[in-house]
């Protein structure tokens, strides 16, 4: 009996233990939906997913932390971009790590490229994702913050 109380009360404090994750102002996250790198620059967003936290870098550079409806963007040169995501569920209760995941980006001047943290088992893969999902995507969701 105990155990359930204690299960219970666990449950109830669920809500109360969520990570913190920053989100940008409304007018950085407007700006960044206009969908325009830099002259000679592309610009890569990262789209986040359901429960997971993912705290995001490319090419070791940190981007920033998303989860579930959320997003961050690096503008870079062209050429061979690596985004890494290193991955966890988002309550300290029953969360844990995901680990991390990478994915490659092959990084064209002047346009712009998606890469989405998807969730299977015990897992949180990025994925490189179209432009027209991508878009979609980055229209509903927030720009997330950085942590520092």
């Amino acid at each position: 009996m105990r155990l359930i109380h204690c299960c219970l009360a666990l449950s109830t404090l669920s809500p109360a233990c969520r990570v913190y994750v920053p989100k940008a102002s409304p007018e950085l996250d407007l700006g960044a939906k206009n969908f325009k790198p830099p002259s000679g620059k592309a610009r890569i967003y990262i789209l986040g997913h359901g429960g997971v936290i993912g705290t995001i870098s490319v090419d070791g550079t940190l981007v920033g932390v998303i989860r579930g409806n959320m997003y961050v963007m690096a503008d870079v040169e062209p050429g061979r971009h690596v985004v890494v995501a290193n991955s966890e569920t988002d309550t300290t209760i029953s969360g844990g790590s995901l680990g991390s995941s990478t994915a490659t980006v092959e990084a064209v001047a002047n346009a712009v490229h998606f890469v989405r943290l998807t969730r299977s088992w015990f897992h949180a893969p990025l994925k490189v994702v179209s432009e027209t999902e991508g878009r979609k995507a980055v229209l509903k969701a927030r720009l997330g913050g950085r942590t520092e």
